[in-house]
């Protein structure tokens, strides 16, 4: 029998294979930069972050699977979408619902993660002090490895969410849009938000990494690689997420010029997108409601010129019959002229 794995699940436990790589990559940064010469520094070091990242982890499953200790939002969301699918004889506003908490899962998740993880880098930092009395510049160097894990943490879980819930979005919202509904006004982020991180994030971890492992090693190299790959990937999934939305678009104007009858939905949450989806779906009722009228134009037109041939034809039968009646009628007039005068010429 196959595990039905809840939906928000699927969406963490990846996100949650990646916190731990560049939580990965964080203590490979600080381990090898920091000097932690005390005593036991370094083992209590190791445990204390791999324990509070393990109970992180766990809290975080228990949070997002189906064992009543989710949230309402989460709660919602896998009693409403199972197997990547949206439940049937849902009702508009359980829809609504639906596409809302989706929606707002995507952005919690970034955030989560920012606070999370700087907290954790926080109380990271103070135990270190506290128990191994390391010295301010180990600290520092601890501090600028979880900022760097927790911004490659929260990008990817942000774009990631997104991405993953991009199909069940799309058909969410084209139900609500079919069932003669309004979609959520939903204060939706700025599609440039995500070229920031994209740009901003490797130059700032670049500075940190580099100030944290002078002098240049073949640490420094791996380190740099694992970044630089690091920023490739979340570049593909952006690059992924935005091409989806606009080929998307792209077909749905072909079908418009094929006067077929469609409606625009797609799975993005920036606000450049909704506005876009708004105008087609405008754009296309409007295209329909005029090849209506215009159908509707052209068979009033041709029922008009049968009419009007019909008309036609019994108009000029008419006056073709008044004209033979009229040589008749000569005629006859004429036959009874020429029987008078024989009559006559008799007598």
């Amino acid at each position: 029998m196959l595990i039905k794995i809840p939906h928000t699940l699927k969406i963490i436990l990846p996100i949650i294979g990646w916190v731990g790589l560049c939580s990965f990559f964080a203590g490979v940064l600080i381990i090898t930069t920091a000097q932690f010469d005390t005593p036991n520094a370094l083992p209590f070091f190791s445990f204390f972050v791999l324990a509070i990242l393990t109970l992180t982890a766990l809290f975080v499953l228990l949070r997002m699977g189906d064992m009543g200790l989710g949230s309402k939002e989460t709660n919602i969301i896998n009693k409403n979408i199972k197997s990547g699918s949206l439940e049937k004889d849902l009702s508009l506003e359980e829809i609504k619902e639906t596409f809302y908490h989706l929606v707002h899962f995507c952005r919690t998740n970034f955030l989560s993660i920012i606070w999370g993880g700087l907290i954790i880098t926080v109380i990271v930092g103070i135990a270190m002090r506290i128990f191994t009395n390391i010295c301010p510049s180990d600290i520092l160097i601890i501090f600028s490895g979880g900022t760097v894990a927790t911004v490659l943490s929260a990008v990817f879980a942000s774009f990631y969410s997104e991405q993953a819930n991009f199909s069940i979005i799309k058909i969410i919202r084209k139900k609500i849009v079919e069932a003669e509904g309004e979609v959520p006004d939903i204060n939706f982020d700025s599609i440039a938000s995500k070229f920031y991180f994209l740009f901003v994030f490797p130059i700032v971890t670049t500075i940190i990494v580099l100030i944290c492992v002078f002098p240049f090693s073949v640490n420094i190299a791996f380190l740099s690689i694992s970044g630089i790959v690091m920023v490739l990937i979340i570049d593909r999934i952006l690059f992924a997420y935005i091409s989806k939305s606009f080929f998307e678009a792209e077909e749905f104007i072909k079908g418009i010029s094929q006067g077929d009858k469609k409606i625009f939905a797609t799975g993005s949450v920036d606000k450049e997108f909704i506005d876009l989806i708004n105008a087609l779906n405008k754009t296309g009722k409007e295209s329909l409601i005029l090849k209506k009228q215009f159908e509707e134009t052209k068979k009033e037109m041709e029922s008009r010129m049968e009419e009007l041939e019909k008309f036609f034809d019994l108009t000029v039968n008419r006056e073709i019959k008044m004209v033979e009646m009229k040589k008749k009628l000569q005629s006859l007039k004429e036959k009874q002229k020429t029987k008078k005068i024989l009559k006559k010429k008799d007598f």
